[in-house]
């Protein structure tokens, strides 16, 4: 659901950006919505939501080629500028008016981000040259993209396609594809890199193929409008065929936990057993279990916490149980639970 959420804020960074600069109309208030969209990605997911903010910067950059001219280049740069400022007004701003988001970045900076990017994380291994990873990561997530592209470049290099008058496209294809590799490759500098983290680039990275190919797409479709209409009409009827199947899928899966099941299956025994918004003792391990963190602040606002002086509860699994105990805590549910709730006596 969060990567769902990620990619509406960023694709609409991008569609107000986009819009107001092809446009040229009401180009600052757009840029600002921009700036507002980004500012709810990377609320989020993190930082993986800041690319649009490159938006400006790389349409004057492509807009301007085969020359490139110093005054766009800036022009684009405090166009981008102001898209980050917005975003960066409305964190700060919240810093200020919410003293709780203060604590959670703070937290979320010593316990995540800074040790993904300094790489002293437990699960975060990359170092060096490993850091390339994302480039494996990209070829496997988008490998029918890059074959169709490539296919689609052999016919229209075979059928020596004339790409003279589409220019502009070209230009927006090119746009796309830097769009495409300012969501990705700054993840190089994580030292923990996920086919999740690729997700917003995706539709930019098909718009790219999109339109670099729209040349031979003209080709085959243009010299016969009745063939053109056929294809479109096929197209409709194959994307409701798609939007059908889709459908039915969601609904088979819907109310079927594809992940953290034991956590799920536990959760109405947690919930029973422990009132709402008590502070909660873990164990280290459980400590650092972010999904653990989120369900159960999600669903019945308690805060995880090692501090035993601040707890009349406890939470552990199987391999917690001999440090939870240790603390003089007694369990009150079934010992066959994933999850074990213990109390002060």
């Amino acid at each position: 659901m969060m990567d769902n959420n990620l990619l509406t804020f960023c694709l609409l960074g991008l569609y107000f950006a986009l819009d107001g600069l092809f446009s040229g109309k009401n180009l600052r208030w757009k840029l600002t919505l921009a700036g507002v969209s980004v500012y709810l990605g990377l609320m989020t997911k993190g930082p993986v939501g800041l690319y649009p903010v490159a938006t400006p910067f790389l349409f004057m950059l492509t807009a301007t080629l085969p020359a490139i001219r110093k005054a766009d280049i800036a022009k684009g740069a405090l166009r981008s500028a102001w898209v980050g400022l917005v975003a960066l007004g409305l964190f700060a701003l919240m810093l200020a008016l919410v003293p709780e988001s203060r604590v959670y970045f703070e937290n979320y900076w010593q316990k995540r981000l800074g040790v993904v990017l300094s790489g002293v994380r437990e699960d975060a291994e990359l170092t060096g040259l490993a850091r390339l990873s994302i480039f494996r990561i990209l070829a496997k997530e988008m490998a029918v993209l890059i074959a169709a592209f490539f296919i689609l470049f052999f016919i229209s290099r075979r059928k020596k396609i004339n790409a003279g008058p589409f220019r502009h496209e070209r230009r927006t294809g090119l746009l796309f594809l830097l769009l495409g590799f300012a969501a990705t490759l700054p993840i190089m500098l994580s030292a923990r890199q996920n086919g999740i983290y690729i997700i917003p680039a995706m539709p930019v990275f098909a718009l790219a193929a999109g339109y670099w190919h729209l040349p031979l797409l003209h080709h085959w479709l243009a010299p016969s409008p009745g063939k053109t209409t056929r294809f479109f009409e096929k197209l409709r009827w194959l994307s409701i065929a798609g939007l059908i199947v889709l459908s039915a899928y969601v609904v088979f899966l819907f109310g079927k936990p594809g992940r953290d099941r034991a956590l799920l299956h536990d959760l109405p025994m947690i919930r029973q057993a422990i009132p709402k918004g008590e502070k909660v003792l873990v164990c280290e391990k459980l400590m650092y279990d972010q999904q653990l963190h989120t369900y159960l602040q999600r669903f019945h606002h308690l805060e995880l916490t090692r501090d035993t002086s601040a707890c009349r509860f406890a939470l552990a699994d199987k391999n917690c149980v001999p440090d939870i105990t240790s603390y003089g805590f007694v369990p009150v549910n079934r010992a066959e639970d994933t999850y074990m709730v213990f109390r002060k006596p």
